[in-house]
């Protein structure tokens, strides 16, 4: 495993982060789940290298922090825990009961990485960051990071704190974060924690023209990489990254794993698995040597469907109100 310093924090993180969103169960996350096998996937990853796991209170209404937590019990103190909530649930009236809330279903007594997940119309960003800096003084967490905030955002929450960390999601299919947002990191010091590395499942090749997903899945109405033409082109690129990870005789999902871990600024990108086999499979992802070439070549094979894209706001709406009336 190789390993990155996340921004100013002192930490050395491991290149690939666990990302636990698919554990939380529900109908976003669909059917297939098994708790007991998430633990095992989770263990698995901590006991090969990967020394930070992601989770939220948001997924599947804090089942997911639970199922963490239960993987956590033994190796505490080997692995750096991220978790995060929504604005509304951080206002310095529910700051402290969201974070302990967050503690109690990890069963830990701190939280290395708390994220503001998503700001909110009508709540100021600057007023979570000082109800975070609060619990920070109190011990209850150690970093305080924001997720999918643009720089006007960050400009607004630096005014009432320190942000550690950013968590944005980034992957050959969507580099928006390359224009403004990642410029703004590295020169801030704040450290790139990057989600949806595959694209919501997109870049592991799994998918036909024929979209087969569960009516509820949130990717058929809200997620533009899986709509109409935008989709199609989505699909061509996929068989053109496959002939660049041929080369290396690694699965498509491995190259474009890769292809994150490699960019230099990233210093950990989530992976979500469903099972030990499929983290095993990707964990490969970090010592794949992709020539510079290959990793510009990617980029190009990709760049359609980036164009395609590049008004969206976030990965799920296009004008997303929290981006066009920033408080």
């Amino acid at each position: 495993m190789k390993y990155k310093k996340l921004g100013q924090t002192g930490l050395e993180v491991s290149a690939i982060t666990i990302g636990s969103w698919a554990m939380g169960g529900g109908v976003w996350w669909g059917s297939d789940h098994d708790d007991q096998r998430y633990v095992d996937t989770l263990k698995y990853g901590f006991d090969n290298g990967i020394n930070i796991v992601d989770t939220a209170m948001g997924y599947g209404e804090g089942h997911s922090e639970e199922v963490v937590g239960q993987a956590l019990r033994g190796c505490r103190d080997k692995v750096y825990v991220a978790s995060k909530a929504t604005a509304e649930f951080l206002t310095a009236e529910k700051a402290e009961k969201t974070v302990q809330d967050s503690l109690k279903r990890l069963g830990i007594d701190y939280i290395d990485i708390y994220f503001i997940h998503w700001p909110q119309p009508g709540i100021s960003v600057a007023h979570n960051m000082e109800a975070l800096e609060t619990l920070r003084k109190k011990g209850m967490i150690r970093f305080i990071g924001v997720s999918n905030f643009t720089t006007k955002h960050m400009d607004i929450a630096r005014t009432a704190g320190t942000i550690d960390v950013f968590q944005p999601p980034y992957s050959l299919f969507w580099r928006n974060i390359e224009q403004e947002l990642l410029p703004y990191c590295v020169k801030n010091n704040i450290g790139l924690m990057t989600y949806s590395s595959l694209a919501m499942g997109l870049l592991s090749g799994k998918f036909t023209a024929e979209l087969n997903l569960e009516e509820e899945d949130i990717r058929k109405t809200m997620v533009p990489l899986f709509q109409g033409e935008t989709y199609m082109k989505a699909l061509n690129s996929v068989e053109k990254l496959r002939v660049i990870a041929a080369r290396h005789d690694v699965t498509l999902a491995q190259a474009a794993l890769s292809w994150v871990c490699n960019q230099p600024d990233i210093s950990t990108a989530i992976f979500g698995a469903r099972s030990p086999q499929q983290l095993a499979e990707n964990i490969i992802a970090v010592d794949i040597a992709l020539e510079d070439e290959e990793l510009k070549e990617m980029g190009k094979v990709c760049e359609e469907v980036n164009r395609d894209i590049a008004d969206w706001d976030t990965m799920y709406f296009k004008e997303a109100d929290a981006f066009r009336i920033i408080d």
